[in-house]
């Protein structure tokens, strides 16, 4: 019968050294894992900038239309020209049209708006009512001549968003602009006395604001003409656009220009990179997969180990009858726990004292590793998520009310607005995340519970033996 108690014993010592050995090889687990996670995260945490490369080369043909443009002065200079004087004449005709309705007697003025209001359909009335208190003429006066005396890729990546909006709505804006132009002859003719800009409004070609007419009619260069051909669709460009956006908000740039975002690239080319290294090995790893996919591996890579850790627990219990507390240490002393208590057993000096505390906290940091990994990714991934929904939700809503104010002045066959991107997946992922670090909070407190009162026990005094 002892032979046979010997030998379940031995079992149950040789089930704790194995439950050991990988308790220990998936604490080191857990920890390499959560410092990759970290590290991909922290080496770049707006890691939206590995997909502005393509965002940039989805836009690069609108950098090639301005390119071409400037190319030629006979096109540059009447291009420019003809967009300056539709902008002169709008600001002389809101001008005129202020000056006529304040000259008038408060009384009259007041019929003059009630006529107007009556007249002209209620979406018309209130953008001739915008447009003739308007007073950024000059401020957009000021961003037209920028576009043509600077090269456009040193200046902030909004003006490349406008010149791309105005390239791809070109057309639209042009009827919109003959719309305009109806509605305000329409005004002049309800107002007392002549419009003095009616016979510039009814003589200027407003189409030719469409740079591809302009080329069609006036210049013919055919190489500007292939360029127009290459510009993206409105959804491309537009999600182009929020990538830069994105990327621009996230890493917080005063002044981001694609000059500036190709600089940033060139000084981080090693850094942002994927890539966890070590003398002899190299692991690539895709930032856009590791990090979104970390809060569920980590949740399970961690019960796995927590697992084994009940596992050690259970066993012994099992053995704590035949065997002292400071055997079963020895008999699996390779786990950092069991070392800590070991060394414990021996420290009167400060020194073994100081090396308990430091063996304490590697096992704790350990521990919580996985859960600062799913907090750091989760906190910057979803930083990245609401900052790019935020902006989408902008960047569509101004889009939308471009089309609305077309449609209110008539103009039809209007392209689609750009919709904000479905981010349904992302907030899931969010969820995801905020449930996975739940979990893991709940499961370290439970683990640092028991080791613990382990260490306590093994401090207020352990057995010799």
């Amino acid at each position: 019968m002892a032979g046979e108690g010997d030998g379940h014993q031995a079992k149950l010592i040789d089930r704790l050294s194995a439950t050991t050995l990988r308790l220990r090889n998936l604490f080191y687990v857990n920890l390499l894992l959560a410092g990759a996670v970290i590290f991909l995260v922290l080496q770049d945490p707006a890691f939206v900038s590995e997909k502005v490369s393509p965002a940039l080369a989805t836009l690069q043909p609108v950098l090639k239309v301005e390119e071409a443009v400037k190319a030629s002065d006979v096109l540059s200079f009447n291009y420019h020209q003809g967009l300056l004087k539709v902008l002169a004449l709008a600001e002389a005709t809101a001008q005129a049209l202020r000056g006529t309705i304040e000259a008038l007697p408060e009384e009259d003025r007041e019929q003059a708006v009630e006529q107007l209001a009556r007249q002209l359909p209620e979406a018309q009335f209130e953008l001739l009512e915008a447009f003739v208190e308007y007073s950024r003429f000059e401020a957009d006066r000021q961003i037209l001549n920028t576009f043509f005396e600077v090269d456009l890729g040193t200046l902030d990546y909004k003006h490349l968003a406008g010149l791309t909006a105005f390239l791809l709505y070109a057309e639209h804006l042009a009827a919109g602009l003959e719309r305009g132009r109806e509605v305000i002859l329409k005004a002049g003719d309800l107002l007392p006395g002549d419009l003095p800009t009616r016979r510039q409004l009814m003589e200027q070609d407003l189409r030719l604001i469409d740079l591809r007419r302009f080329n069609d009619t006036v210049v013919q260069d055919t190489v500007l003409q292939n360029h127009l051909l290459e510009l993206p669709q409105g959804e491309e460009a537009f999600r182009a656009v929020l990538i830069i956006d994105t990327f621009c908000v996230a890493n917080a740039m005063a002044n981001c220009s694609v000059a500036d975002i190709r600089k940033w690239q060139e000084e981080r080319a090693g850094d942002a990179a994927g890539k966890l290294s070590a003398p002899g090995l190299e692991v690539n790893l895709a930032r856009d997969i590791v990090v979104p996919a970390s809060p569920l591996v980590l949740l399970v890579a961690y019960h796995i180990y927590a697992l084994q850790f009940r596992r050690r627990q259970a066993l012994r219990r099992r053995l704590l009858p035949e065997l002292s507390s400071t055997r079963l240490n020895l008999l699996d002393e390779t786990w950092v726990l069991n070392s800590l208590v070991l060394n414990m057993s021996e420290s009167d000096g400060a020194w073994r004292k100081l090396q308990s505390l430091l063996m304490a906290v590697f096992l704790f940091v350990g521990q919580a590793a996985p859960l600062a990994a799913v907090a750091v990714a989760g906190y910057y991934s979803s930083k990245q998520i609401l900052i790019g929904v935020f902006i989408a939700e902008a960047f569509a809503a101004n889009m939308t009310w471009l089309s609305e104010v077309l449609a209110g002045l008539g103009v039809e066959n209007l392209p689609e607005s750009p919709s904000p991107p479905d981010h349904f997946w992302e907030y899931l992922w969010i969820a995801v995340a905020a449930l996975c670090a739940l979990v893991l909070f709940g499961s370290l407190v439970q683990l640092l519970r028991d080791q613990t009162k382990e260490i306590h026990e093994a401090w207020t005094g352990i057995e010799e033996f």
